[in-house]
């Protein structure tokens, strides 16, 4: 009814990634009856997780704002209770975007959606079990412990390479000099560093010390367990 103009095609795609999501969420409850219920407390743990580290960044880049007019701290539980609303809004207009990429004057879905879907009816629970089983590797690859190892003997090639890049970056920061535009890539260069320490390393290392945790992985095993008990 919306692709012939008979209905509003905003409100066909809401529906059509709707209807996706509850296939790929019940057939995965099908799948899997009796960890169902534990395994949505362990994702709802995750999330928390994901929003307390990216909220982290935000209320850095802020510090500023809020010293030179206080009165922004009145606002500030405000935001705390929709930044989830905002992250949530943010990404699900991103992955609709991608499932169908047309969804104002006409509606037009992706063959990314179709083969998606089509997928899940062959194949009942495939989607969250895959993604189950990357995020459990994800996990236990992060939670191992650090191992450096040595570097060893460097050959006489490799000391030569060495050298030559040595020299050459070396020839290209002199020229950058002579240009006079040393300044100005430093000066994106060190925004570029900063944003992506902020919204990059920042929150990953957040996630990757939280899972690390004693803390969390206790309190991930009794989500887990509950229910039996």
């Amino acid at each position: 009814m919306a692709i012939n103009g008979l209905a509003p095609t905003r409100g066909a795609s809401n529906m059509l990634v709707f209807c996706y999501v509850l296939q790929v969420c019940s057939n995965y409850a099908l799948r899997r009856p009796e960890k169902f219920a534990a395994i949505v407390r362990v994702v709802c743990l995750y999330v928390l997780l994901f929003i307390g580290a990216f909220l982290l960044p935000t209320l850095l880049c802020g510090v500023n704002e809020i010293l030179s007019t206080p009165n922004y701290l009145m606002g500030l539980p405000q935001f705390l209770l929709l930044w989830p609303f905002f992250l949530f809004y943010n990404y699900s207009a991103t992955v609709k975007l991608i499932l169908i990429p047309a969804y104002t004057i006409k509606l037009q879905v992706s063959w990314l959606f179709v083969c998606l879907v089509f997928l899940e009816l062959i194949l009942p629970g495939v989607t969250l079990t895959t993604v189950e089983k990357f995020l459990v590797v994800s996990e236990k690859w992060l939670s191992r412990p650090f191992v450096f190892t040595g570097v060893g003997n460097v050959s006489r090639k490799q000391v030569g390479l060495l050298r030559f890049l040595l020299l050459a970056s070396i020839g290209v920061w002199y020229q950058r000099v002579a240009d006079g535009l040393l300044g100005v890539a430093m000066s994106k260069e060190m925004f570029v560093l900063k944003m992506l320490g902020l919204f990059l390393f920042l929150p990953f290392g957040i996630i990757v010390v939280t899972i690390r945790s004693s803390w969390f992985q206790r309190l991930r095993c009794w989500l887990f367990v509950a229910e039996s008990n």
